[in-house]
């Protein structure tokens, strides 16, 4: 093409005619393409975002819930433990027992306790239905440490139902002493 009709034409008409090309290019490129598209990005990427944030949310409820379920599997596990120990024990392990307390002593003298073991005292906690049965024996003393173990261990293994509420063991000079609860549930008479 030549220059020669622009040429011709006067300032006037040069930019109507340089309006109407760049209105032909503006039309030719739509600007509103562009925004849509930004603005379509930018919701992505909120989108984005705002699912991993969600998705570490659920992975965080999914692990407490996976702790939960392995401890109440656990928790079933020693349930059933339990209730199979209680058949086979039978109604024994909950009747009160004649004579409790000198077969307790009576464990300690056969498990090899030589040393001093005093009479226990007896306490009472009623809780629901049940009695909580203590004999708390205070100031047992030996020379030998496995002994007085031993008696723990007997005695529980010996009287059913009966378990070591508490124990402290302090090392004396030429003994130890030890201060131990035994506890039993038993139903009331």
């Amino acid at each position: 093409m030549s220059d020669a009709p622009l040429q011709r034409l006067d300032a006037d008409g040069r930019a109507a005619l340089a309006a109407s090309a760049a209105r032909r290019e503006r039309e030719n490129r739509p600007a509103f393409l562009i925004v849509l598209t930004t603005a379509a990005f930018v919701a992505a990427l909120l989108y984005l975002v705002v699912s991993i944030y969600d998705l570490r949310a659920a992975q965080k409820q999914l692990d407490t819930r996976r702790s939960v379920a392995t401890q109440t599997v656990e928790l079933a596990g020693q349930i059933v433990q339990l209730r199979a120990k209680a058949s086979t024990q039978g109604e024994g392990g909950s009747q009160p027992i004649t004579q409790i307390r000198s077969r307790i002593q009576a464990i300690a003298t056969e498990s090899g306790v030589t040393g001093r073991v005093p009479v226990p005292q007896d306490r009472f906690d009623r809780v629901g239905g049940s009695i909580r049965r203590r004999f708390e024996f205070t100031g047992v003393t030996d020379e030998s440490l496995p002994s007085l173990i031993q008696w723990l261990e007997r005695a529980v293994e010996e009287i059913p139902g009966l378990e070591v509420y508490s124990v402290s063991v302090k090392p004396g000079p030429t003994v130890w002493q030890m201060n131990v609860s035994f506890s039993r549930w038993e139903k009331p008479s």
